[in-house]
């Protein structure tokens, strides 16, 4: 699953909507809506932002993971 589909997942996950999510990681709404449309890979301290306000590890935000009966799991993980 890529970067976009994984951030709007969690965020809908929590709940949020781009400008709540924004709001709380202290970046610009439209910096959430440019990274879950894919036009845009947030780097650095505005990806650690993002993670922290979901409360996900980076981690969980970039490597392939699927999504297993509402749960994530990583490419590695167990079936």
């Amino acid at each position: 699953m890529p970067l976009a589909d994984r951030l709007a997942y969690l965020r809908a996950e929590h709940m949020l909507t781009q400008q709540e999510l924004g709001e709380r990681a202290g970046v610009a709404a439209i910096t959430v809506g440019r990274a879950e449309a894919g036009g845009y890979i947030p780097h650095g301290t505005t990806l650690q932002k993002i993670a922290k306000a979901l409360g996900v590890e980076i981690r969980d935000l970039i490597e392939p993971t699927e999504i297993v009966e509402g749960r994530r799991r990583g490419k590695n993980a167990a079936a």
